[in-house]
């Protein structure tokens, strides 16, 4: 037989068994991201999303070309909302501007307007009068009372740099993308896989958080491995933009104890995120708890004993003493605290699923 079909006979084997040892590996991670399927619950502005987010950075493919121009699109839109809620507020509140006569003209004008919703660029008159507004110190004492109104605290940091993110040249930054903000609707499934931690792979699992979108929650319930469930500890003083009664903390508990008590999840692992601590420090310090929390008997501007109250909160809705209930003070949009958040979480399911497994 010839000598060079037999070498090339050889290197096509090879190459045959790397091809089936790579799709056997893809089919590995495929399984493991089928059988680890996270699902992410809260109220809407809890901060699911910027949570996923994150993963994308740290363990995705990060954002495509298509993906930052959406959030371009999204991070124009959020600063022409930011800007008109102020202006309701202003009203609200009864507050005076500072520049009243000269902003008479164009505060009904920027009332009106609607940005066209795909457009990724602001008109330079409309940027440089909410430049002024935004500097007003009637705007700025209206956002200081922030908690009476509907808006994000994201919007300081997008009016705050105005000018760069409606520059023609501007292209978002994993912190642009992070502090932006766009209400989810339905269901939307990511998968993961840990590179850097035994690639651990996951399903993770997104859903709009907003009274009207929870009906459609049932559609994932299945074969759930655990739940994260994120509640915003820095609303403790604000109501629901649903119903402008209900507070927002108080929404969260009812909903936690709702899935805590579901059937579908009496044997899936519950991890609860006590979100947006960095606000919530920043808070405390000048709103008191116990004015909306009176049972709180802890010590005034208390970081500490303020979390530890809402933590209990949450933790006496369960009534099962055998069910553990796992807690992590977060910040989903600080990387190193989500990151070491996530991989505490890898580490429960692991353990967990080795408990799982008979003895032989």
């Amino acid at each position: 037989m010839d000598c060079t079909g037999l070498r090339l006979s050889s290197e096509e084997d090879v190459q045959a068994k790397e091809i089936s040892r790579q799709i056997d590996k893809q089919l590995k991670r495929d399984k493991e991201a089928s059988d680890n399927k996270l699902l992410l619950l809260g109220t809407g502005e809890a901060g699911k999303s910027t949570f996923v987010k994150q993963m994308k950075i740290r363990y995705g493919i990060g954002f495509t070309d298509e993906e930052q121009s959406i959030f371009r699109v999204d991070i124009i839109n959020n600063v022409v909302d930011g800007i008109k809620t102020l202006i309701d507020g202003m009203d609200k509140l009864s507050l005076p501007y500072e520049k009243d006569c000269s902003f008479n003209a164009w505060v009904p004008q920027i009332l009106n307007y609607t940005h066209p919703p795909q457009a990724d660029s602001l008109d330079l008159t409309i940027v440089e009068f909410i430049e002024l507004l935004w500097a007003d110190s009637g705007i700025q004492a209206c956002f200081d009372q922030r908690s009476a109104l509907q808006i994000p605290d994201s919007a300081k940091f997008f009016l705050d740099n105005i000018k760069r993110v409606t520059a023609e040249d501007f292209i978002p930054t994993d912190e642009d993308i992070l502090l932006s903000r766009r209400q989810t609707t339905g269901i939307i499934e990511y998968q993961f896989t840990m590179e850097d931690s035994n690639n651990f792979s996951f399903r993770l699992i997104d859903v709009g958080g907003q009274r009207g979108e929870r009906r459609k929650w049932a559609h994932v319930f299945e074969s759930v491995t655990a739940i994260i469930f994120l509640v915003a500890v820095s609303e403790f003083d604000q109501v629901l933009l649903e119903d402008l009664q209900t507070n927002r903390l108080l929404e969260s508990k009812r909903l936690f104890r709702e899935i805590i008590k579901n059937k579908w999840f009496q044997n899936t692992h519950i991890i609860l995120f006590l979100n947006k601590r960095d606000l919530f420090e920043k808070k405390i310090q000048r709103v008191d708890l116990a004015d909306f929390f009176p049972e709180y008997d802890g010590p005034q501007n208390d970081v500490n004993a303020a979390i530890d109250y809402i933590k209990t909160l949450f933790q006496k809705v369960n009534e099962d003493k055998l069910r553990k209930i796992h807690s992590f003070d977060t910040v989903a949009i600080d990387p190193e605290n989500a990151a070491k958040v996530f991989l505490s979480v890898k580490v429960i399911i692991f353990e967990q699923a080795m408990k799982q497994i008979p003895v032989m």
